[in-house]
């Protein structure tokens, strides 16, 4: 009966795999299709995120939706809509977000959501993932007194030869335009494993997480005017 039911799935479903914000094939659920797996506090759960959006001046929901996806980027566009129609709702006015500020925090982040907010000519204040590195607030705390790894700010790019040259004066080479996901894309260089094998700065440069065999690469995105 099972092996009938997935089959079954398969045949409906087959032709058209789900996709994830990477742009890769994510894992279906046979129960709920539209679920996805939700990381919480307690762990994953198969389920939905809830997005909601809020008035500053009374925090009264004027937007909410229920997403079958961890990730939240993708559907920034959707909750402006959601937002743009409950807001002509009440004010009766056309593009009520014209000239507005729009708040939303750091899983929004992307060049797309950017550039779609300043097509609707819509004010955004949206922090990028490494924010806090750059916070005065967060000088001489224990967690940010001592950067953990090498960022691309101590690597210094040659123009001559498009080369970024490490703290241990080691190159990394130019290899392109990288899309990492369906938001975010970057510039990529890599440097030689040789070089990377015995550097004595191995520790500050590499995650643990690579294994013995990796090397340093930079990924630089693109600057939104």
């Amino acid at each position: 009966k099972k092996i009938a039911y997935v089959t079954q799935f398969l045949e409906i479903n087959g032709e058209k795999p789900r996709i994830g914000t990477g742009g890769e094939e994510v894992q279906s659920n046979i129960t709920d299709n539209e679920s996805a797996k939700i990381k919480g506090s307690h762990g994953y759960v198969q389920g939905y995120n809830g997005l909601a959006a809020a008035d500053s001046a009374h925090q009264i929901i004027v937007a909410a939706n229920a997403v079958g996806s961890g990730p939240e980027s993708e559907f920034f566009p959707e909750m402006l809509d959601l937002i743009e129609e409950s807001m002509e709702l009440i004010t009766e006015q056309e593009d009520p977000l014209k000239n507005k500020i729009v708040l939303a925090d750091t899983g929004y982040f992307s060049e797309n959501n950017l550039k779609e907010a300043d097509n609707r000519e819509i004010e955004v204040i949206i922090p990028d993932n490494n924010f806090r590195s750059r916070d005065s607030q967060f000088d001489g705390r224990p967690c940010h007194s001592e950067k953990k790894r090498f960022d691309v700010k101590d690597f210094k790019h040659q123009e001559e030869d498009n080369t970024y040259i490490c703290p241990n004066g080691q190159k990394l080479v130019y290899k392109g335009f990288v899309q990492l996901n369906r938001s975010k894309g970057g510039h990529k260089w890599q440097a030689k494993y040789s070089f990377c094998r015995d550097c004595p700065m191995r520790d500050k440069c590499i995650s643990s997480r690579g294994g013995k065999k990796s090397f340093r690469t930079l990924h630089v995105s693109r600057v939104v005017q």
